[in-house]
């Protein structure tokens, strides 16, 4: 099932949402992190700690994976 949220086009009844091309990232450690904006085609973000979202200290992005150092990102 997929519904409109607002500023967010269509996303699934779990919360997962297509990335626009402006989502920007900060971890460097992940995958998806290319030139600080997110490549994932969607990406999931949760709840964390005891589910209290009032600050960003609540919440986590589901889609991260982590990149090791010597990853070198395919762009084929």
């Amino acid at each position: 099932m997929t519904h409109e949220v607002p500023g967010h086009g269509n996303a699934t009844s779990q919360g997962v949402v297509a990335v626009p091309s402006a989502v920007r990232c900060m971890v460097e450690e992940c995958v998806y992190n290319e030139k600080l904006h997110c490549s994932a085609a969607s990406i999931l973000v949760k709840k964390i700690g005891n589910e209290i979202v009032g600050t960003e200290r609540g919440t986590c992005c589901d889609t991260f994976s982590y990149q090791s150092p010597d990853h070198k990102p395919d762009h084929s």
